[in-house]
Protein backbone atom coordinates (compact mmCIF):
# COMPACT_ATOMS: atom_id res chain seq x y z
CA UNK A 1 0.00 0.00 0.00
CA UNK A 2 2.78 2.40 0.84
CA UNK A 3 4.32 1.42 -2.02
CA UNK A 4 0.97 2.44 -4.05
CA UNK A 5 0.96 5.81 -2.38
CA UNK A 6 4.38 6.51 -3.03
CA UNK A 7 4.07 6.02 -6.47
CA UNK A 8 0.81 8.11 -6.86
CA UNK A 9 2.56 11.03 -4.97
CA UNK A 10 5.32 10.89 -7.35
CA UNK A 11 3.31 10.27 -10.45
CA UNK A 12 1.13 13.11 -9.50
CA UNK A 13 3.72 15.72 -8.09
CA UNK A 14 6.31 15.56 -11.01
CA UNK A 15 4.42 17.08 -13.41
CA UNK A 16 3.52 19.99 -11.15
CA UNK A 17 7.49 20.67 -9.83
CA UNK A 18 8.69 20.27 -13.40
CA UNK A 19 5.70 23.00 -14.55
CA UNK A 20 6.95 24.72 -11.68
CA UNK A 21 10.86 24.54 -12.22
CA UNK A 22 10.19 25.58 -15.74
CA UNK A 23 8.18 28.70 -14.87
CA UNK A 24 11.19 29.92 -12.36
CA UNK A 25 13.64 29.56 -15.22
CA UNK A 26 11.36 31.74 -17.38
CA UNK A 27 11.13 34.15 -14.96
CA UNK A 28 14.70 34.43 -14.23
CA UNK A 29 16.02 34.79 -17.83
CA UNK A 30 17.41 37.74 -18.64
CA UNK A 31 16.30 38.96 -21.94
CA UNK A 32 18.94 40.08 -24.19
CA UNK A 33 18.95 43.50 -25.76
CA UNK A 34 20.03 44.78 -28.70
CA UNK A 35 22.60 47.80 -29.01
CA UNK A 36 20.69 51.04 -29.78
CA UNK A 37 22.90 51.80 -33.28
CA UNK A 38 23.35 55.46 -33.87
CA UNK A 39 24.68 56.20 -37.51
CA UNK A 40 26.41 60.30 -38.56
CA UNK A 41 27.58 61.10 -41.28
CA UNK A 42 30.13 64.10 -41.63
CA UNK A 43 30.52 65.59 -45.68
CA UNK A 44 33.81 66.64 -45.82
CA UNK A 45 33.45 67.46 -49.55
CA UNK A 46 32.40 70.47 -51.15
CA UNK A 47 28.59 69.82 -52.77
CA UNK A 48 28.68 72.92 -54.38
CA UNK A 49 24.98 73.78 -52.88
CA UNK A 50 23.67 70.60 -54.83
CA UNK A 51 21.09 69.12 -52.72
CA UNK A 52 22.38 66.09 -51.31
CA UNK A 53 19.97 65.18 -48.40
CA UNK A 54 17.84 62.03 -50.64
CA UNK A 55 21.66 60.89 -51.61
CA UNK A 56 22.76 60.87 -48.13
CA UNK A 57 19.19 59.08 -46.65
CA UNK A 58 19.76 56.68 -48.86
CA UNK A 59 23.04 55.81 -48.06
CA UNK A 60 22.50 56.41 -44.15
CA UNK A 61 19.96 53.85 -44.74
CA UNK A 62 21.74 51.39 -46.49
CA UNK A 63 24.98 51.89 -44.21
CA UNK A 64 22.79 50.92 -40.81
CA UNK A 65 21.00 48.05 -42.66
CA UNK A 66 24.99 46.56 -43.12
CA UNK A 67 26.42 47.46 -40.34
CA UNK A 68 22.55 46.41 -38.05
CA UNK A 69 23.45 43.12 -39.67
CA UNK A 70 27.08 42.86 -38.68
CA UNK A 71 26.52 43.99 -35.13
CA UNK A 72 24.16 41.42 -34.70
CA UNK A 73 26.79 38.51 -35.84
CA UNK A 74 29.77 39.72 -33.93
CA UNK A 75 29.40 41.69 -30.72
CA UNK A 76 27.22 40.75 -27.57
CA UNK A 77 26.08 43.67 -25.63
CA UNK A 78 28.05 46.59 -24.74
CA UNK A 79 27.63 48.05 -20.90
CA UNK A 80 28.77 51.52 -22.36
CA UNK A 81 28.70 53.96 -25.27
CA UNK A 82 31.32 53.33 -27.89
CA UNK A 83 31.84 54.98 -31.47
CA UNK A 84 34.34 54.13 -34.46
CA UNK A 85 34.59 56.31 -36.93
CA UNK A 86 35.28 55.61 -40.65
CA UNK A 87 36.45 57.93 -43.58
CA UNK A 88 36.06 56.94 -46.95
CA UNK A 89 35.61 58.81 -50.40
CA UNK A 90 32.82 57.95 -52.52
CA UNK A 91 34.22 57.83 -56.47
CA UNK A 92 31.65 59.04 -59.25
CA UNK A 93 30.98 55.18 -59.95
CA UNK A 94 30.27 54.51 -56.79
CA UNK A 95 33.20 52.47 -55.93
CA UNK A 96 34.58 53.26 -52.15
CA UNK A 97 38.29 54.56 -51.93
CA UNK A 98 40.73 56.30 -48.92
CA UNK A 99 38.92 54.45 -46.29
CA UNK A 100 40.72 54.43 -43.16
CA UNK A 101 39.70 54.10 -39.72
CA UNK A 102 40.06 57.30 -37.91
CA UNK A 103 38.81 56.32 -34.51
CA UNK A 104 38.71 52.76 -33.07
CA UNK A 105 36.66 51.77 -30.04
CA UNK A 106 38.17 49.52 -27.75
CA UNK A 107 36.20 46.45 -29.12
CA UNK A 108 37.98 45.01 -32.05
CA UNK A 109 34.44 43.06 -32.98
CA UNK A 110 33.01 46.48 -33.42
CA UNK A 111 34.88 48.62 -35.26
CA UNK A 112 35.29 45.15 -38.02
CA UNK A 113 31.45 45.33 -37.91
CA UNK A 114 31.63 48.97 -38.86
CA UNK A 115 34.41 48.66 -41.23
CA UNK A 116 32.98 45.38 -42.80
CA UNK A 117 29.66 47.61 -42.97
CA UNK A 118 31.18 50.06 -45.06
CA UNK A 119 32.76 47.98 -47.55
CA UNK A 120 29.86 45.31 -48.38
CA UNK A 121 27.26 48.11 -48.69
CA UNK A 122 26.88 48.98 -52.71
CA UNK A 123 26.86 53.26 -52.76
CA UNK A 124 25.35 54.63 -55.99
CA UNK A 125 27.41 57.25 -57.38
CA UNK A 126 27.00 61.09 -55.79
CA UNK A 127 25.02 63.08 -56.57
CA UNK A 128 25.58 65.28 -59.83
CA UNK A 129 27.19 69.06 -60.04
CA UNK A 130 28.87 68.38 -57.25
CA UNK A 131 31.66 71.21 -56.79
CA UNK A 132 33.90 67.80 -56.47
CA UNK A 133 33.42 64.89 -58.06
CA UNK A 134 34.25 62.58 -55.12
CA UNK A 135 32.37 62.55 -51.83
CA UNK A 136 34.61 62.57 -49.17
CA UNK A 137 32.61 61.40 -45.66
CA UNK A 138 33.42 60.54 -42.13
CA UNK A 139 30.44 58.00 -40.64
CA UNK A 140 30.44 57.81 -36.68
CA UNK A 141 29.46 54.58 -35.91
CA UNK A 142 28.01 54.73 -32.44
CA UNK A 143 26.54 52.28 -29.93
CA UNK A 144 24.69 52.70 -26.80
Amino acid sequence: MKSLLRFLAIALLTPCLIQSASAQATAHAVPTQSPDLKLGVDVLSDTGGVNATPYMRSLIADLKKHWSSQVAQTTQPSPKQQETVITFTIAPSGQISQMKLESPTHDSALDQAAWNATKTTSFSPPPAGMTDPNLKLRVHFMVD
